[in-house]
C-alpha cells in the first residue's frame, strides 16, 4: 500500500513538474508584465533551481524506494526518465522545432506586423532587442531586430540551454540567414554562430546557435 502511495505521488509531483515546464513561458510573460522589476537573471535562476530540485527528487525517491522495499520501481524509473527527456532532450530536436514554429507563428507573425506598421519602438530594451508583445512567441520574450538595405531579420528563441539555443528567424526577402546577422549588439567580431539552418517555410527559417 505505502509503495503504490509513494508512487502516485512521484507521478503526480511530475505531471506538475511537466505542467509548470509547459507553462514557462506564459510564467514568464506574465511575470514581465506584471512585475517588469523581476529580470530575466532572476526568473533563470528560479527555473533552473526547480529544475535541480526534480532532477534530485527524483534520484532520491528512487533511491529511497529501492532501499526500503528492496526492489526496483520500472515505473516510477520510466515516468522519471520520461520527464527528464520531455524536459531536456525533446526541446533539443528538429520535431520540436516544427511544433513550435506551428503552434506560435500566428502570434510571430503578429509581432512582425507591428515591427512594419512602427508600433514596436515602446518594447524597446537594447540596441536590436525587443519585448515580445504578444505571448509564446519567444521562449525568453525576447527578440531581435534587423533592418539592412530594406531586408527585415526578426529573430525568435524556441529554446535556451547552458550552451546551445534553438532560433526561429523571419526575412522578409527570403535571402536566409548569414553568418553575421544580429551582430550589431556583440563585441567586435562576434557572431552568433548560427549552423544547422533550415528553411521552414517562406520567410521562416530555423536555426541553432552554440
Amino acid at each position: 500500500m505505502k509503495t503504490k502511495k509513494h508512487l502516485l505521488s512521484f507521478v503526480i509531483i511530475t505531471i506538475i513538474f511537466l505542467l509548470l515546464n509547459w507553462l514557462k513561458r506564459d510564467i514568464i510573460f506574465f511575470t514581465n508584465t506584471k512585475w517588469p522589476i523581476i529580470s530575466a537573471a532572476i526568473l533563470g535562476l528560479l527555473i533552473f533551481i526547480i529544475y535541480a530540485l526534480y532532477i534530485l527528487f527524483g534520484v532520491v525517491s528512487i533511491v529511497l524506494h529501492i532501499k526500503r522495499v528492496k526492489s526496483i520501481s520500472y515505473m516510477m524509473i520510466i515516468v522519471y526518465v520520461f520527464a527528464i527527456i520531455t524536459v531536456f532532450v525533446f526541446p533539443r530536436t528538429e520535431l520540436y522545432t516544427n511544433i513550435d514554429y506551428n503552434i506560435n507563428r500566428t502570434n510571430r507573425e503578429l509581432s512582425i506586423n507591428m515591427i512594419k506598421s512602427g508600433g514596436i519602438d515602446e518594447y524597446r530594451i537594447d540596441i536590436d532587442e525587443y519585448i515580445t508583445p504578444f505571448r509564446q512567441a519567444s521562449y525568453n520574450r525576447i527578440m531581435h531586430i534587423q533592418e539592412e538595405n530594406g531586408v527585415l531579420k526578426v529573430m525568435f528563441y524556441v529554446y535556451l540551454g547552458m550552451r546551445e539555443k534553438s532560433v526561429i528567424v523571419y526575412v522578409s526577402d527570403d535571402s536566409g540567414i548569414e553568418a553575421d546577422d544580429f551582430s550589431i549588439g556583440l563585441p567586435p567580431e562576434a557572431t552568433y554562430g548560427f549552423n544547422d539552418v533550415k528553411k521552414l517555410s517562406s520567410n521562416w527559417y530555423s536555426a541553432n546557435i552554440g
